[in-house]
């Protein structure tokens, strides 16, 4: 973790006001992410895959938390595996289930 101050600029003064702390993580960290999925009823896995694909496809260009806009909550998901096969193609399914949802 970090910590960064932001600030507001007094646009008559030409000076800083209101300083605050911003806790965030710093570029290039990464951490390790573990999905379970239970399947139930009539639902197959393949459909709950391409969703999850979908899910993380928008959170790479969208992004996670508060000030998106500024850089902050930009997400890269790396080295997908699904039971230790590589799934290098889950973008090209989370799009195309996007696309057939709109």
């Amino acid at each position: 973790m970090e910590e960064k101050y932001e600030n507001t600029i007094h646009r008559l003064k030409g000076t800083a006001e209101h300083p605050r702390p911003l806790e965030r993580v710093p570029a290039g960290v990464e951490f390790d992410l573990s999905i379970s999925v239970k399947v139930m009823g009539d639902e197959t896995p393949a459909d709950n895959l391409a969703w999850i694909w979908t899910g993380m496809n928008l959170i790479e260009l969208d992004g996670l938390g508060g000030s998106i806009s500024r850089g902050s909550g930009q997400v890269e998901f790396c080295d997908v595996k699904l039971d230790n096969n590589d799934m290098s193609n889950w973008r090209k399914i989370g799009q195309q289930k996007l696309e057939k949802a709109s």
